[in-house]
């Protein structure tokens, strides 16, 4: 009976698979690819738009990506045999869906969701203070006392090639900046290694700039995958820009929010997470298979197997686990961190925040690197927050620039919490010292120092 009643409501089993497979109408299959996997251009409007719509232009613009998208594929993992975007025209409102992808490119295709920033305003840098390493100084203008301008937004200088940054802060009508990094967009999405922009520190009084906010995309879930993965260059790759994913509970760092792909190539671009941020799994293809490159990370993160450039890391700042990494002169506000394995350190600022001590602790080894010098990157750890090198854990140089002229932290520099270290001179037999004062011309005059009870060092002389 129930097949009988099966067959006289909805069809037989083959009439089924025939109509899911017929593809943006009736009820897509989840087992039989349909046409919609071919659609190279996806278009969302959460205002304007309809999940009733083919989804093929900003005029005939889906609703949802879940109702709009996913539902016409039949499946969150559609198998992906060409490049394909999902470009978010307008913002969502928080929980108007709940997304989960996990596309499959095979062949090394391109996945990406790219918004559409929406402009608050456009103006002109007051006085500009530049960016000092020494100082230590950050990026500011004044100018930005307006009511619309806020941190999190993101700024175009139309006068320097569309560089981009974000706000960090606003105090008294002046605005610090993340670090400005060159204009990137989907075009530059390459398998191995990853675009990386240059920096631009040539902002300056006068430069006309737009101000944006990056649109919201209520993302849960986002695990992309690669096919035909052989070598790195062909296991697909993944490219999100100018979204913001909002932390649910309206407190930046509350809810988590983790995205990492171990067969292909990530990148998150220009974009704003509130949730604690986790990006990279333990086994990808070293620090390069996953970044986030120029994003207002306010709820923090952990990188691990990835790399977080520039932008900024704040609230319970940044994480490196095994083969993670920071560049890009990233703000971690309060601390950078590595915990576990081998991480690498670019260029980053430390903030004296509390708890504002920065460094490798159980057992990490933290290596001082020009891992972006291709992208014209050096390596400098700068910034008013203090460094510390604990327990059993190393800090290595590994450039052969000397300790004074990158290692520039104005706090402490402390071996577990201690402000001296013992130095060791080879010979026949060698000769520990205590109490040589940790600082960078002893790190250099003594080829670093150490703590032997616990085996914490700074050590490496490139």
């Amino acid at each position: 009976m129930r097949h009988r009643h099966l067959r006289k409501d909805y069809g037989a089993l083959s009439e089924l698979i025939a109509i899911g497979s017929s593809g943006a109408s009736g009820n897509p299959s989840s087992v039989i690819p349909n046409p919609t996997w071919l659609q190279a251009n996806w278009y969302v409007d959460p205002v304007a738009g309809n999940d009733g719509n083919t989804g093929l232009s900003p005029a005939t613009a889906v609703k949802t990506i879940t109702g709009g998208i996913i539902y016409k594929w039949g499946t969150r993992e559609p198998i992906l045999q060409q490049n394909t975007t999902i470009f978010l025209l307008k913002p969502e409102t928080l929980n108007q869906e709940y997304i989960a992808l996990s596309p499959i490119m095979v062949g090394g295709t391109i996945f990406g969701i790219v918004g559409t920033p929406q402009l608050v305003t456009t103006m002109v840098l007051g006085a500009v203070t530049a960016k000092n390493r020494s100082t230590p100084q950050l990026l500011t203008a004044a100018g930005f006392g307006s009511g619309l301008l806020a941190p999190g937004q993101l700024v175009v200088n139309t006068s320097r090639g569309s560089s981009r940054a974000f706000i960090q802060d606003i105090t008294t009508g002046t605005a610090t900046f993340t670090q400005p990094l060159a204009q990137a967009s989907i075009a530059d999405a390459i398998a191995f290694p990853p675009f990386v922009p240059a920096e631009v520190d040539t902002w300056t009084t006068g430069d006309s700039v737009s101000v944006y906010t990056v649109p919201l995309l209520n993302l849960k879930e986002f695990a992309p995958a690669g096919g035909d993965t052989t070598l790195a260059e062909e296991g697909g790759t993944w490219w999100v820009q100018y979204v913001y994913v909002p932390d649910v509970t309206g407190t930046d760092g509350t809810s988590v929010f983790a995205v990492g792909s171990i067969d292909c190539v990530g990148n998150l671009f220009d974009s704003r997470i509130g949730p604690y941020f986790v990006l990279g799994v333990p086994g990808a293809e070293g620090i390069e298979s996953n970044q986030a490159v120029g994003c207002w990370l306010n709820g923090g993160c952990t990188a691990q197997s990835a790399s977080v450039i520039g932008g900024a890391a704040n609230t319970y700042g940044l994480s490196l686990g095994d083969y993670g990494a920071v560049d890009g002169d990233c703000i971690c506000d309060p601390t950078c961190t590595a915990s576990s394995g081998t991480a690498f350190w670019g260029m980053a600022y430390v903030v004296a925040t509390s708890p504002g001590t920065s460094g490798p602790f159980n057992g990490a080894t933290l290596k001082l690197d020009d891992i972006n010098a291709a992208a014209g990157y050096a390596c400098f750890a700068w910034g008013p927050g203090a460094f510390d090198v604990s327990d059993n854990s190393t800090c290595e140089k590994v450039v052969s620039t000397i300790w004074a002229t990158i290692f520039l932290v104005k706090g402490a520099t402390t071996l577990d919490g201690a402000s001296t270290g013992t130095s060791y001179a080879p010979g026949a037999p060698g000769v520990w010292t205590d109490g040589r004062t940790l600082n960078a011309a002893d790190l250099d005059t003594y080829d670093g120092l150490q703590n032997p009870r616990t085996g914490a060092r700074y050590c490496g002389t490139g």
